[in-house]
């Protein structure tokens, strides 16, 4: 069976079959590690990987016009859904084969993978203290409010609590049932949350700039809207995806079109919850929050600097959200974004210069190799770290064989904000690991893998996030009991 060929087999089977065996799949995965997608197990149980399901899914929801009413409870039919599976895993998008390049592969990939590799609770954590921060210039719980006629806890908790049924299934209820009642009893939250077929169809068609061939890598509507609504009945093919659906794009829904929000947002909440997860982590001698400094004119320096010992680091903040293009591999939107981290890797390497300028630390003497720069992505389109250092350089007038191109390898990272959550829930300090990158030369430069932690123990881990996890759990518990579903 090759890729094309799937609309025409999934045509025989019934919509609510396809659903079934998509939710199916996915609590098996979601039970082999609750908590976050651990493709090696998903592996090991001979299970479809997250990014093949939901290609299947897409299928199975965009491929109308059923004509006949098969199920997959036969072998036969089992042995169809393996070979559709392995047709979506074999497939590589036009744009991966024209350019034969690796790092389209590896942007396709960690589009699918890093984030949903993070606990979820983490994630939970995040955007807890996003959509709760106020202060004098930001008032979120007013606009989140405003938006979507509730608090963000009200999202949450029933959400979580679906999600844990499917990790843990209730043993008075059948799953379905227990849903079905959380469901109803929180309607005013899960009406944002589902999409009729139709709507989802038409939706989905926008953001496919290449057909069928975008299936794979595209947006998929299904992740702010979990819930599929079809002649008058509700569907949730893919669980794991409500922790998508009430984190990153319930705040892509928040911020949609309104740039001004998304300027203040990353200006103070970003910017205060980098400062207060790195304070919370009591891994450094001295953290400062931006100020102004003077340069024959004014500049700030970067948001967060932390010293440990006679090694200090900048953190820089960035809060951009990737666009739909990125993932069908649009070589313009591709460009642009390496220009704009190009020229933050610029801003940042000239803070570093002008360090002695404004220096905030109780230690004045550093040696340029024990100042680090690093840029913290809100949202990584995973874009080609290499593109990026390479037209950095080429903006900076510096050439590939000297000692400061060398420096500014080692010196400036661009990371995803997941690998400095988990070294400060951790309580661990990130100047040891880059000082360990820095020193071992030639390692990991251009890496975009999350420093990866256990979060299974509350010893050693973040203590906010500790009380924000059992504080959760708290209340969870008083739902079910409210609602019986124990």
């Amino acid at each position: 069976m090759n890729f094309e060929q799937i609309p025409t087999i999934l045509k025989r089977y019934s919509f609510s079959e396809k659903m079934e065996i998509c939710q199916k799949c996915s609590q098996k995965i979601m039970q082999s590690s609750p908590y976050y997608i651990d493709p090696k197990k998903i592996v090991l149980q001979n299970l479809p990987q997250t990014w093949d399901l939901e290609t299947f899914a897409l299928f199975s929801i965009m491929t109308e016009k059923e004509y006949q009413y098969k199920t997959f409870k036969d072998i036969e039919d089992q042995r169809i859904f393996i070979e559709i599976i392995n047709a979506i895993k074999s497939y590589c998008h036009p744009s991966i084969l024209s350019n034969n390049d690796p790092d389209y592969w590896l942007m396709g990939l960690s589009q699918f993978q890093f984030k949903e590799q993070t606990d979820i609770h983490v994630r939970l954590f995040r955007y807890n203290y996003i959509f709760s921060f106020k202060n004098n210039d930001l008032d979120m719980p007013e606009i989140f409010k405003n938006f979507f006629k509730a608090t963000y806890a009200d999202f949450y908790l029933p959400a979580l609590l679906i999600y844990n049924l499917f990790v843990y299934p209730s043993n008075a209820y059948k799953l379905n049932e227990a849903i079905d009642k959380i469901f109803f009893s929180y309607n005013k939250i899960f009406k944002f949350l589902v999409i009729k077929r139709s709507a989802f169809i038409l939706e989905q068609n926008k953001c496919l700039l290449n057909g069928i061939n975008s299936y794979q890598h595209s947006f998929k509507f299904f992740y702010p809207y979990p819930f599929i609504n079809y002649k008058e009945k509700t569907y949730l093919p893919l669980p794991y995806l409500i922790v998508d659906a009430i984190t990153d794009s319930l705040f892509r829904r928040l911020t949609h079109d309104n740039l001004q929000l998304l300027q203040k947002i990353g200006e103070f909440a970003l910017q205060n919850y980098l400062e207060f997860i790195l304070k919370e982590s009591l891994s450094y001698d001295e953290i400062k929050p931006e100020i102004k400094y003077y340069c024959k004119t004014e500049y700030r320096t970067p948001d967060v600097m932390v010293r440990k010992g006679h090694v200090c680091i900048l953190f820089d903040s960035k809060l951009s959200l990737t666009t739909i293009r990125v993932r069908d591999f649009d070589i313009q939107t591709i460009n642009n974004i390496v220009e704009k981290y190009a020229s933050s890797i610029v801003q940042i390497y000239n803070r570093i210069r002008e360090f002695n300028l404004y220096n905030p630390f109780s230690i004045k003497n550093f040696e340029k190799k024990d100042v680090f720069g690093v840029i913290v992505l809100f949202d990584d389109s995973y874009v080609s770290r290499a593109n990026i250092y390479k037209r950095a350089i080429e903006k900076l007038g510096i050439k590939m064989d000297s000692n400061e191109y060398k420096f500014i390898l080692t010196n400036i990272k661009i990371v995803n904000i997941e690998e400095i959550e988990q070294t400060a829930f951790h309580l661990t300090d990130y100047i040891s690991t880059l000082v360990l990158q820095r020193d071992n030369y030639n390692a990991n430069l251009f890496s975009m893998n999350p420093y990866k932690i256990d979060l299974s123990s509350k010893k050693g881990i973040l203590p906010a996030f500790i009380s924000f996890r059992d504080n959760t759990y708290v209340s969870l518990d008083k739902i079910v009991n409210k609602l019986n579903i124990v």
